[in-house]
């Protein structure tokens, strides 16, 4: 994926959460990938762009639930970044 789609992508971060959680003795993952600057942004995927993925299991049956997140954030590294991790957080609590 990382080959096709770049680091920074839907694809990558589902791939990520997915391979922590068939890792880890854990029900949930979350995976992120951006780009926080202030450099190395492009014209498709310019500064702020932000994917999360997250990855769930069922406890019943063990099956495996993705969900995908696009973001395009303002600010500078740090808030960028802060805003990140926010964003993060309110999908792990409305995912549980």
């Amino acid at each position: 994926s990382i080959r096709s789609f770049g680091v920074v992508s839907d694809a990558v971060v589902a791939e990520m959460a997915e391979g922590v959680l068939n890792k880890a003795d854990a029900d949930i993952a979350i995976a992120v990938s951006g780009i926080a600057g202030p450099l190395g942004g492009s014209h498709e995927k310019p500064v702020g762009t932000v994917y999360i993925g997250i990855c769930l299991r069922n406890k019943m049956d063990k099956k495996l639930t993705k969900a995908l997140y696009k973001f395009h954030f303002q600010g500078n590294r740090s808030e960028i970044r802060n805003k990140t991790v926010e964003e993060a957080l309110k999908i792990i609590l409305s995912a549980t």
